[in-house]
């Protein structure tokens, strides 16, 4: 792993506004339709529920929606039929922070710093959440229970087909037969792509500069067939063909507020992708050989009274160690950057030449030690996400 360069991405959160199109249904084929409060649904039954929406008004800081339900964190843009609050910008991602029963503040970066209002604005203001969830219904006789803020009458079971590829999660896929595009319309600067948990024989991506203008990157095909070593003819001619389960593409250029399209490919199969992320890269330094690589597996082996195995397979995390050398006047940055990200899943790629050393998940701990005048060696733990 000599000269490979050990990077971070950090991600750009898809939201409604910014994803601009996709082939892959916006209908999920698990659900019965779209949740109707006024049709009574049986236990079991399952709903979408996409982009719901709360009435709000604004004081300062503090926007007042009794009872809204929605987390820290919530992705969110506003509309309104008249003016909106000053301070507040149609068609902009906000997170909700400092969220209460019947109270949030806003701000431009997740858990970040809140934004004023100066006026209170005219009109009914609305959010609109980015959230994209299907609902199961766990009594009969369901009707009019509004899915997120009823957890007696509705269980979330997971993101819509389309967006489970978007919801920062890896192990559920979305899945489309023999190909899919995503059209995403970035703000500020990306110049990665990660594919995680992927079933796919190739993939294009496509960059041009914002709202689909000229193309300044590819269209760039990749190969996700793995390399394998051939040790003879048989294994040649007779050995499955491997498909490579992550992809990284660390090259086009970070221009501002780029278009992106991503397309995966897998003529007369159905692809499977469990995280679509972009983002921006940021270099920590030179990844030492002597790295190790593992999995933690979840499966399960159970013994029954008269001593029979069984195993129940379960998901895996892959984990690696190792040891970064950074300039020191880097070393500061590097702990403020992973200090940022410590309750985020990021893409960390320590080579490009193994797919064993791209990992999208969390560190467990890292340590640097000022070794020497010019450079310290940070050693780093990193887990995946299953």
């Amino acid at each position: 792993m000599s000269a490979s360069i050990f990077k971070i991405i950090r991600p750009f959160q898809v939201s409604d506004v910014s994803l601009v199109s996709s082939t892959v249904s916006a209908t999920d084929p698990l659900a019965s339709g779209a949740y109707n409060p006024a049709t009574t649904y049986a236990a079991g039954a399952l709903v979408q529920v996409d982009s719901p929406t709360f009435a709000f008004t604004a004081s300062g800081y503090t926007f007042t929606a009794a009872a809204h339900g929605f987390a820290a964190g919530t992705l969110l843009k506003v509309s309104t039929s008249g003016t909106l609050p000053a301070g507040l910008t149609a068609d902009t991602d906000y997170y909700m922070v400092s969220v209460a029963t019947d109270t949030f503040r806003l701000s431009l970066t997740k858990g970040g710093v809140p934004i004023p209002t100066t006026s209170a604005g005219a009109g009914t203001h609305t959010a609109t959440v980015t959230s994209h969830l299907v609902y199961e219904s766990l009594q009969a006789s369901n009707t009019g229970n509004t899915p997120h803020t009823s957890p007696l009458w509705w269980v979330e079971t997971g993101a819509t087909n389309r967006w489970k590829c978007l919801d920062l999660q890896t192990a559920s896929q979305t899945y489309d037969a023999d190909t899919m595009t995503y059209i995403i319309q970035t703000k500020g600067r990306v110049d990665s792509a990660y594919l995680g948990n992927v079933s796919a024989t190739e993939v294009i991506i496509t960059a041009r500069e914002s709202g689909g203008g000229a193309i300044v990157y590819g269209p760039s095909t990749y190969s996700l067939q793995a390399s394998v070593s051939v040790s003879s003819y048989w294994s040649w001619f007779y050995e499955p063909i491997r498909l490579d389960s992550e992809f990284v593409d660390i090259d086009f250029p970070p221009y501002l507020n780029l278009e992106l399209e991503i397309t995966l490919n897998n003529t007369g199969g159905v692809v499977q992708v469990g995280t679509v992320l972009v983002g921006l890269s940021k270099s920590f330094g030179t990844t030492m050989n002597g790295a190790t690589f593992s999995i933690n597996d979840y499966s399960v082996k159970s013994a029954d009274d008269f001593g029979n195995i069984s195993f129940t397979e379960r998901a895996y995390a892959k984990r690696g160690n190792f040891q970064v050398v950074l300039d020191n006047s880097a070393v500061d940055g590097v702990g403020y950057e992973l200090a940022k990200y410590r309750a985020t899943p990021i893409v960390y790629v320590a080579s490009t030449a193994y797919n064993s050393a791209i990992f999208y998940g969390k560190y467990n701990s890292f340590s640097t030690l000022v070794a020497y005048d010019s450079y310290s060696i940070c050693s780093i733990e990193i887990e995946g996400l299953t």
